[in-house]
C-alpha cells in the first residue's frame, strides 16, 4: 500500500468491499466431506463448508482472494489490494478530450466489480455495514490513507485507544506482568510506527523482553527499560493529528562501511573519518 500510494498520478480514487462470513462461503469437496464430520451430543453431523476453527484450513479464505485479484485483472479491475477478506479497488481517471472542466470518467464502477464477482458466488457486506464507494481517501488496516495529500493517519478513535492502553500500563504498574500483555500492547505499537516511523527505535526494550518468556504462564517483573520506551509513546501518541507523508526519498549514498571481527572487534568507516572499538578478554564467556 505505501508503494503502491507514492505512484499514484493525480484523481485516483479507491473502494472497499469486505466478504461477508468469508470463511462460511468455502465448500467442502465431497470426497473430503468424510474426513471432516463433527461427533457432537452423540451425533455426527458432516460439514458442508469449511469452518474457520480447522486448524489446517487457516488459508483457505486467501485461495478463493488470491483467485479473485486475477480474475479481476482480466476485467480490467487493476490494481487491487486485499487483506484475507477485505479488499481495496483503484481506478484511474479517463482522460478527457472536453473542456478541463468535465467530470472525470472511469473505465469501471463499483457496479461492474459486483456484476463480475456475483456468479462467482462472492457475497459482500453492504456498504453501510463495510466499504465504501469509490473516493480519494479510505481506511485501510486501521489507518487512513489520502490518495491526493499522499498521506497516511491514524484515526482519532484509534489513538485514545492507544493511549488509554499504555496509561494502564504506566500509571498503576503491574509488578508482575504475562507474555500475553507484553505482546498486545508491542503488537499494538509495532503496527502504528507506519505512522510514528521513528517509533522502531522505541520498541527494543519491549521485543527483547518478549524472548524471555519461555510459555504463556510464566511472570516477569516489568523492566525499567520498557515503561521508558512506553513513556516516550505516550507523549508521542499525545500529539495532535498524526500524519506520516508517503513521499519517496531520494536515494543518497552516504558511504558507510561497517565490519566485525570475533578475534578482535568492530570498525566503523563513514567517508573519511573511522572509529574502531576492541572486544575485552573474554567478552564471549557466559554473563
Amino acid at each position: 500500500m505505501l508503494l503502491k500510494l507514492t505512484t499514484f498520478p493525480p484523481g485516483m480514487e479507491a473502494a472497499s468491499l469486505d466478504i461477508t462470513k468469508a470463511y462460511h462461503n468455502s465448500p467442502i469437496a465431497p470426497i473430503h466431506k468424510k474426513y471432516l464430520c463433527i461427533s457432537w451430543k452423540g451425533g455426527i453431523y458432516v460439514q458442508h463448508i469449511a469452518i474457520e476453527g480447522i486448524a489446517t484450513a487457516g488459508s483457505i479464505q486467501g485461495g478463493v482472494a488470491d483467485a479473485m485479484v486475477p480474475l479481476l485483472k482480466f476485467h480490467g479491475i487493476n490494481p487491487c489490494i486485499k487483506w484475507v477478506d477485505d479488499f481495496i479497488f483503484f481506478r484511474s481517471p479517463i482522460n478527457c478530450l472536453q473542456a478541463a472542466s468535465c467530470p472525470p470518467s472511469f473505465n469501471f464502477y463499483l457496479a461492474t466489480i459486483l456484476k463480475i464477482t456475483e456468479p462467482l458466488g462472492i457475497l459482500w457486506h453492504p456498504l453501510s455495514k463495510k466499504g465504501h464507494k469509490f473516493q480519494s481517501s479510505f481506511n485501510y488496516v486501521g489507518f487512513k490513507w489520502n490518495i491526493n495529500s499522499k498521506t497516511v493517519s491514524i484515526s482519532h478513535e484509534k489513538c485514545l485507544h492507544l493511549v488509554a492502553k499504555l496509561a494502564a500500563m504506566l500509571m498503576a504498574p503491574i509488578a508482575c506482568v504475562n507474555k500475553k500483555s507484553v505482546a498486545s500492547i508491542h503488537r499494538s505499537l509495532q503496527h502504528v510506527t507506519v505512522v510514528y516511523q521513528q517509533g522502531h527505535s522505541h520498541l527494543s526494550a519491549l521485543s527483547k523482553f518478549l524472548t524471555k518468556f519461555p510459555n504463556e504462564h510464566v511472570l516477569h517483573h516489568f523492566p525499567n527499560t520498557c515503561i521508558s520506551q512506553l513513556s516516550w509513546w505516550s507523549k508521542t501518541l499525545d500529539l495532535p493529528n498524526p500524519s506520516c507523508a508517503l513521499v519517496k526519498l531520494p536515494l543518497f549514498d552516504l558511504d558507510i562501511w561497517v565490519d566485525a571481527s570475533t578475534s578482535w572487534g568492530i570498525g566503523l568507516c563513514v567517508g573519511d573519518h573511522w572509529a574502531a572499538w576492541k572486544l575485552i578478554g573474554g567478552w564471549a564467556n557466559d554473563g
